[in-house]
């Protein structure tokens, strides 16, 4: 993890994926990143990063 803290210390903001509240290392992430105030986004307002077109 303290590779992952140095790289959101980095970070402009971060974005949480489906299914993050069932890891202990993404939470734990969730929890450093609002401790510096950061942004944190979610994908539930985003589209799909691939759609067909018919």
């Amino acid at each position: 993890m303290d590779i992952c803290f140095a790289m959101l210390r980095c970070a402009d903001a971060i974005l949480m994926l489906p299914g993050w509240k069932a890891s202990a290392g993404a939470t734990a992430e969730y929890h450093y990143a609002y401790k510096m105030e950061m942004p944190v986004f979610t994908t539930l307002n985003y589209p799909p990063a691939c759609s067909s077109v018919a």
